[in-house]
């Protein structure tokens, strides 16, 4: 999609997108009081840089909000893990607190699992907590 003079705002384009490509109806809130947050992130080798940011639905599919990050990193697990944390500090001071989060890192899911894991040890007690 190229942007133009003529650009659509973010979210009216991803809503048409959204509604042209049924692949990406993939949750359904369906309990009341349920929100979604997907997150993304990402690094960029030169410059020790990590991004990231996600989304919040509600059970209706409606946006809430979204958040975006720059810091200091210099690896996807890192971007991955930060993008969770933040995305988790979010909807917890939103007052959120039945949450789905979902992301494609599934390092980071694992680590979390992994009681002993020393790795990143940081980020994921915050994750944790």
């Amino acid at each position: 999609m190229m942007l133009n003079e003529n650009h659509q705002p973010f979210e009216e384009a991803w809503r048409r997108v959204y509604r042209e490509h049924e692949e990406f109806h993939l949750w359904m809130g369906n309990q009341r009081g349920c929100w979604k947050l997907n997150v993304d992130g990402s690094f960029q080798d030169e410059g020790d840089c990590i991004g990231g940011g996600g989304i919040v639905q509600d059970n209706s599919e409606l946006w809430i909000c979204a958040f975006t990050f720059r810091k200091e990193g210099d690896n996807a697990f890192m971007a991955e893990a930060h993008a969770l944390q933040d995305g988790l500090e979010l909807v917890w001071n939103k007052g959120f607190r039945k949450v789905v989060c979902e992301t494609d890192c599934v390092e980071v899911l694992q680590a979390l699992d992994d009681l002993d894991s020393i790795r990143f040890t940081l980020v994921l007690g915050e994750i944790r907590g």
